[in-house]
């Protein structure tokens, strides 16, 4: 999008967050590589660990990708957009949401990407604090192979959704949406980033699983 079509309110919230919002020595591309890096070292250590024994332990892969998206629509839905969890709130709902409305979802260079990728605490937050207790879980009820399976699928559903919330945001004639999914899921989060729907609609990024199942679907 233009920086002229920008909504003044738009223009004016990202001119203020970037003159104090991060360090002058921040790099996207950067903050991008190195998030996919360390996602990519978890999971290759994770198949260092591991050796499948039988086939009903594969059946693990569907299921904890499951976890992980009802997992991110609860944390999306209830913790992100509630104001009672103040640093959440802030950060995603009063800075990435009026960063980027529907209006003006895209950024306007990789900098940008501070506002939309999780950051380092955010990242700690959801794969040690939330993930590994049901790695562990699953771990201790069907067996260590288990617990690695659910551990590598986690992972990996945290490095696609940095990826697919990344092309959310970027612009709509860039390569990437020659993939249908891709364009589809762009439109889906839209919707979300509409400041009237984003507390009750579209709470998934990566897979729209979890917003069937429990009725915030919304598309026109």
């Amino acid at each position: 999008m233009p920086r002229s079509n920008l909504p003044p309110s738009v223009m004016k919230m990202r001119e203020d967050y970037r003159s104090k919002g991060f360090s002058p020595f921040y790099s996207g591309k950067w903050h991008l590589f190195l998030s996919l890096f360390f996602a990519l070292g978890l999971v290759i250590f994770g198949f260092t660990q591991i050796k499948i024994e039988s086939w009903w332990q594969c059946l693990f892969i569907p299921i904890t990708f499951i976890i992980a998206n009802i997992v991110e629509y609860v944390a999306h839905r209830f913790l992100l957009h509630q104001s009672k969890f103040k640093l959440a709130y802030r950060e995603h709902t009063l800075l990435h949401h009026f960063f980027f409305t529907h209006e003006a979802l895209e950024i306007e260079s990789t900098q940008d990407f501070h506002r939309v990728l999780f950051s380092p605490y955010a990242v700690f937050f959801f794969i040690f604090i939330i993930g590994l207790p049901v790695f562990l879980l699953l771990g201790f009820i069907f067996g260590q192979v288990v617990g690695w399976v659910s551990f590598i699928v986690g992972v990996s559903y945290y490095a696609f959704y940095e990826v697919v919330h990344t092309c959310c945001h970027l612009p709509d004639k860039h390569w990437v949406f020659a993939f249908p999914a891709l364009r589809f899921l762009k439109k889906f989060h839209s919707f979300h980033h509409d400041l009237e729907l984003m507390k009750s609609y579209n709470f998934n990024v990566l897979f729209p699983l979890s917003d069937v199942l429990f009725g915030t679907y919304y598309r026109k």
